[in-house]
Formats: C-alpha cells, structure tokens, sequence
C-alpha cells in the first residue's frame, strides 16, 4: 500500500533530509496544518516553518509562479527541504524552478505519491524529467520503506 504522508516520509529520509518547511494549500486552516506539522514532528523530522499559503483558495486560482514566489519567499533558510502538502494543491510544476531557486529538494504530495508507487512496483524513476530532485540518480536508494510488488 502506498499513502501520501507516509510515501513523503519515505522521500525525505531517502534525501537524508532532517528540518523542513511545510506548506499547506490555502484552504488548509490552521488546525489541519497543525495536524501536519504533528505528523512530520512525531516521524522525527524538525519543522522549522508551517503555514498554509496566502493564495487564493481554489485548485484552478493557483498558479506554478505565484506558488514559486510565495514559497520561495516564506522558506527559512534552515530548512533542508520544502513539503508541499495537499493532494488536491497543483504544485509540480513550480518544483523544478522552486528547487532551484531555493537549492533545495521540495517536494509536492502527488510528486512523492507517484515515486512511491513507482518504487512499489520496483520501476525505475531516474528517467523521469521535470519533476524534481526526488526522481534524480542520487535520490535512488534502496526501498527499504516500500514493498515490492509480486
């Protein structure tokens, strides 16, 4: 079984990361965000910033520049990576621009649930473009987290 959080947590210990930013989808209120810090808190990660991002709340409003800016802006310097939270936020195609902006891996809810289920079914991610730092050469390691598929 692959799920979001943990397929994120799964990518994060791949990358070796330990302090992040969380960014949630604005409409995310303060308490589901909350709810998420706890998470990655009691998974062993420092979350060194939390906030659901002051953007306007619907799905087709978001746009990959104005996410890039909004994130770039509000990321503290000790994060080691970018969570980007929230199935239903679009964020994708900002991570490729927003990592290297922020040089840094950022990492989206869809993008870490693909390369679980990828690395589920033991198909290689390396060929995989535009998605970022996760699906990289450097970022493959064994699947330790994950079971593979008969």
């Amino acid at each position: 079984m692959v799920a979001t959080c943990a397929a994120t947590v799964g990518a994060l210990r791949v990358l070796g990361v330990r302090r992040i930013a969380l960014i949630d989808p604005p409409w995310f209120d303060d308490e589901l965000n909350r709810f998420g810090r706890g998470y990655y808190e009691d998974t062993g990660f420092a979350v060194v910033f939390s906030a659901p991002c002051a953007l306007p709340s619907g799905q087709h409003l978001i746009r990959p520049g104005d996410l890039h800016d909004w994130v770039s802006g509000h990321t503290p310097h000790d994060a080691e990576a970018v969570v980007v939270g929230g199935n239903g936020l679009r964020a994708v195609g900002a991570v490729e621009r927003l990592e290297q902006t922020l040089r840094r891996p950022v990492l989206t809810a869809n993008q870490t649930l693909l390369w679980a289920a990828l690395r589920a079914t033991g198909t290689a991610t390396t060929d995989i473009e535009g998605f970022g730092q996760l699906f990289s050469a450097a970022a493959i390691a064994p699947a330790s987290n994950f079971k593979k598929a008969d």
